[in-house]
């Protein structure tokens, strides 16, 4: 009897294929590291640590590959400890001890009451949006949660953290979208996330709104539904000079009240001037007419009397001319 082949079932066997690429080394995972400088703007290091260990895992790396690309994204201070460590370039040094090294270095010292008071006093930064906002107070709020063992604890510490965060973004927001999240009272902080945004897109549209239709003019539709073309009118240069002219009228009219209003503004300053000569009112000492009238009496008017003794006193009159001359003459005659 012939041997019949059966075709056994082999989707629980190992393909060839899936055992290589479960062994191949994936490196172009290198992209996701990013890097770090152990600064105060950087984020925490388990955090870097977490992005290696997960694209080790994926990408198939080894300890030493961890280590090698560990150092490859270092910058900065964790540059600087790096070198001055030479343990951590030792390579019998595990990636266990390598991390330990770090941890131990870089490690927040402050204390979880500076971190709930960087939380409180959180606020919302000049050109910072709502999600930006909410990560930074996410961050702030990650370090305030101590690390427990018990599941249950920890659980009950990352609620309060949590009701903490809203707390702390519904408090921190600024402008017309913190006001409307703080009026709504929203239980989570995405929904209080999802009010701030949709109120700044509805400012944001309504900006646009009013510069788009601030200088339109009504479109006229034709019986047909379709849109009227705006007329054209040919006016002449006399036309054209004239409506100019027109275009100035309001401003020569506003120029002439304003000189009405600075005229009787004047006149009203006037009216309250006092003169020092007759206590009067209405205008000064200088222009005072009872002065004028006091100066005038004192001046006398030349009467016909008075010009004729001036005339008679002014009168030429024969001179005699000095006797020395007379008798030099007398003697020049005589000697002739």
């Amino acid at each position: 009897m012939p041997h019949q082949a059966t075709n056994a079932p082999t989707h629980n066997v190992p393909d060839d294929a899936t055992l290589r690429r479960a062994t191949i080394k994936d490196l172009s995972l290198v992209s996701l590291v990013p890097r770090w400088s152990g600064g105060e703007t950087a984020p925490p290091i388990n955090e870097f640590f977490e992005i290696i260990e997960s694209s080790a895992t994926i990408g198939n790396w080894s300890e030493a590959d961890r280590k090698k690309i560990c150092a490859l994204k270092l910058t900065d201070a964790a540059r600087a400890f790096y070198n001055a460590t030479p343990e951590l370039r030792d390579p019998t040094i595990t990636w266990q001890d390598f991390k330990a090294r770090f941890l131990s270095r870089f490690s927040d010292v402050r204390t979880v009451q500076y971190h709930f008071g960087q939380l409180y006093m959180a606020r919302q930064r000049k050109g910072e949006t709502a999600q930006e906002f909410l990560d930074r107070c996410r961050l702030l709020a990650r370090k305030t949660v101590p690390c427990v063992t018990d599941p249950a604890l920890q659980r009950v510490c990352n609620e309060q953290a949590e009701q903490m965060l809203l707390s702390a973004f519904t408090k921190g927001l600024i402008g017309t979208g913190g006001r409307q999240v703080r009026y709504s009272s929203p239980a989570t902080a995405e929904e209080a996330l999802r009010i701030a945004i949709t109120v700044s897109q509805a400012e944001i549209q309504e900006a646009r709104d009013n510069a788009f239709y601030v200088d339109a003019e009504v479109a006229e539709i034709t019986p047909a539904g379709r849109l009227r073309e705006p007329t054209v009118h040919h006016t002449t240069a006399k036309k054209s000079v004239g409506g100019a002219a027109n275009a100035r009228k309001p401003q020569r009219s506003d120029q002439h009240h304003s000189k009405q209003t600075a005229a009787a503004s004047n006149e009203q300053q006037r009216n309250q001037m006092v003169c020092y000569e007759c206590r009067g009112y209405g205008h000064i000492a200088r222009d005072c007419a009872n002065r004028r009238q006091a100066q005038g009496a004192s001046y006398v008017t030349p009467t016909a009397e008075t010009t004729a003794g001036q005339k008679h006193v002014n009168a030429p009159t024969s001179r005699t001319k000095p006797k020395a001359v007379n008798r030099r003459r007398n003697e020049r005659q005589a000697l002739n």
